[in-house]
């Protein structure tokens, strides 16, 4: 079998897979070399090298033409749908797609996506093509068909780079229950916002789909999600990387996780490393990698029956507590939580994680006629407080407090973030609480007290869990906002998401609310008129690519039709970034340009940003559809190269770039370039 690494840019003016071609041998599974330093990713190609149309399992392909990528193009495989494949198969291929895609964008000559309705017509052929008997309009008034978009994306109005997502003329009233919700103003999208996505694999709820699954296929299955997660214009992946005390990489600490082998404590087989590997996909498509940590939870039994011998809960019995079932470690013992802090901190030391992500457990949900029992911890470490309760949200903010130093000391950069749950205190509890009515909250049922975490600045971000409908009355999503905004006011140096419950979409377990296609957009409008929330997170992957209700659909096409930077965090500092040295744009073809982009030594760049405007309308680096890419700096050489494809032939084109550090922090931009395609 040969193995090819593709090492040759090829990323669209708006995002979606970048299309690789390139030399050398690699062995499955090992880092590519120059992983760290190239210009734009590195994937491994399996396959018959003769073989024309061969299909990756990873879905990657050999291009058709090396000089002309649009010739690539997708259709539904065996390992799912969307699985690229080379053009010119034979004529019983369902060729679904045109790739690049460019995600119903104002930019890239308004090509949409869509079907091919001639496939014969994407060979040698660059530029806006016929798609679903439509054809790409001209740059700023795209077209939307309704292939591939069975909810039927509107053909509504922009608003400075926003395609509006709501079609109803009362688009604020739930059409499945009649609730109105409250109006906000149509907002413009951003440059930056954050949008991510939770990866749940404790019980191999996203990933990988099931236990003892060869390694080839857990690596396939990632590296299609994270495609899928891409084309929907996430910026970044928060990833369960150790769920129940136990591991997704290689630890001396915890032990194998059984999510993976099927046995706890058994490495993949063949040997890889997930964390190394699952990193290295989220650099390939320069989304943010966030490993998230549940740091209280032991095991989803009662029992050490089937834990490794390494596990916390065989080597220490007597730090763990029993409850509803489940073993928890007690975050009371101060040696327990200076175990779970060591445990971050071997992730934070021996992986280029860019945050540490912990969740809403700390101390366990109640449960009915069910006690924690820790009176004997409390009995020894509890002196001096009034109750158990305070004793136990002082564990927790020890825990968080400590957590947050330690991390820093030993990587400043890397961020930390937590995601409680969704009500801080009832206002009956607290005047200064939400107007809610809870059963349970952050702080009486889960001691954990966000509000001190905030002004404490111990914490880079807090993301709560918001997982209710407009009016639902015993928390209502709007009121829940309102809250979290105002408590983002206590520091501005603590970032706010919003954490979205797309697994209710549709879901026959739901009530009529979540039934609306509307519900989850319309939130997602709400969020955008409160300058304090930087962004959203989204549970979960799968539940995502499901595409309930065509959500899914909605963010490819309308929600995230401009790509977004990850907002930045201006306490964090990475260096000093300088201009480049030049940007040289060079005439491919009628419609593709090749931009030089000339490195003045500035090592503390990670990425350029690329503008692109036209002589027409000027180039405005603030708007969101100004920006065509983000690409990785080649830190072996002195020159990064970008291919921005699909453009008018006609048109003068205007290009700009800033340097950008790992910490999505923007430098200063570069002289104006400009190029006429005639």
């Amino acid at each position: 079998m040969h193995i090819k690494k593709l090492t040759i840019c090829v990323m669209t003016a708006t995002l979606l897979l970048p299309t690789l071609i390139g030399i050398n041998a690699l062995t499955p599974g090992e880092p590519a070399a120059n992983d760290s330093g190239p210009s734009i990713a590195t994937y491994n190609n399996e396959g018959p090298e003769s073989a024309p149309g061969y299909v990756d399992p990873v879905g990657l392909a050999y291009p058709a033409d090396p000089s002309n990528p649009l010739a690539l193009v997708q259709k539904t495989g065996p390992m799912g749908p969307n699985l690229p494949i080379r053009a010119g198969m034979p004529s019983d291929v369902s060729f679904t797609e045109y790739l690049p895609q460019v995600m119903g964008s104002v930019h890239a000559g308004g090509i949409v996506l869509g079907a091919i309705t001639d496939p014969s017509d994407l060979a040698g052929r660059a530029g806006p093509i016929n798609i679903s008997g439509t054809t790409g309009g001209s740059t700023g008034n795209p077209m939307y068909g309704s292939s591939g978009n069975p909810n039927g994306v509107p053909n509504g109005g922009l608003t400075d780079g926003w395609v509006r997502s709501l079609a109803s003329p009362a688009d604020n009233v739930n059409s499945a229950n009649g609730y109105v919700r409250p109006m906000v103003p149509l907002k413009p999208q951003t440059k930056r916002e954050f949008r991510g996505a939770w990866i749940a694999t404790v019980s191999n709820i996203d990933w990988p789909s099931a236990k003892g699954m060869d390694s080839f296929f857990q690596r396939a299955e990632f590296t299609k999600m994270m495609n899928e997660l891409y084309r929907m214009g996430m910026n970044a992946v928060i990833v369960q990387v150790r769920p129940v005390a136990d591991a997704f990489y290689d630890s001396k600490l915890n032990p194998w996780t059984e999510y993976l082998s099927g046995k706890q404590g058994v490495p993949p087989d063949p040997y890889y490393d997930p964390l190394e590997f699952m990193i290295r996909e989220a650099r390939k498509r320069n989304m943010e990698f966030h490993a998230w940590v549940n740091p209280f939870r032991a095991c989803l039994r009662a029992t050490t029956d089937g834990l490794d011998p390494m596990h916390v809960a065989v080597l220490h019995p007597e730090w763990t507590v029993t409850y509803d079932g489940r073993m928890y470690l007690n975050p009371g013992i101060p040696e327990a939580r200076q175990y779970v802090i060591d445990c971050i901190v071997e992730i934070v030391a021996n992986y280029d994680v860019d945050a540490i992500h912990l969740d809403d457990y700390f101390y366990p949900y109640e449960a009915t006629n069910q006690m924690f029992r820790d009176a004997e911890a409390y009995a020894k470490c509890g002196g001096g407080f009034a109750s158990i309760d305070d004793w136990r949200r002082d564990n927790v903010d020890r825990f968080v407090c400590d957590l947050s130093k330690a991390i820093k000391a030993e990587k400043p950069h890397v961020k930390f973030g937590i995601s409680p749950y969704g009500v801080w205190r009832n206002v009956s509890e607290d005047p200064t609480g939400s107007e809610s009515t809870a059963s349970q909250t952050a702080y009486d049922s889960l001691y954990a007290d966000t509000r001190t975490w905030i002004r404490e600045g111990w914490i880079d971000y807090v993301a709560p869990q918001i997982y209710w409908e407009f009016g639902r009355p015993a928390a209502p999503y709007e009121k829940m906002v309102d809250f979290w905004v105002n408590e983002s006011r206590l520091n501005d140096n603590v970032h706010l998401y919003i954490g979205l419950a797309v697994y209710r979409i549709g879901s026959p377990n739901e009530n009529a609310a979540w039934m609306d296609p509307n519900e989850v957009p319309y939130q997602m409008r709400y969020n955008a008129a409160f300058p304090e929330i930087k962004g959203n997170v989204f549970y979960s992957a799968n539940q995502l690519i499901r595409n309930r209700l065509g959500f899914a659909d909605r963010l490819k096409y309308d929600l995230h039709t401009s790509m977004a930077l990850v907002p930045e965090m201006v306490w964090l500092n990475t260096g000093r970034l300088t201009e480049v040295e030049s940007v040289t744009p060079r005439r491919l073809t009628q419609h593709n340009v090749s931009l030089t982009i000339k490195d003045s030594g500035n090592e503390t760049a990670e990425y350029y940003v690329v503008y692109r405007g036209t002589a027409l309308n000027g180039l405005d680096t603030e708007k969101p559809y100004s920006v065509v890419g983000v690409v990785r700096r080649n830190k072996s050489g002195p020159d990064t190269i970008y291919l921005d494809i699909g453009l008018l032939r006609g048109q003068t084109y205007i290009y700009a770039v800033t340097p950008m550090d790992r910490l999505f922090r923007e430098g200063p931009i570069s002289a104006k370039a400009q190029i006429e395609l005639t």
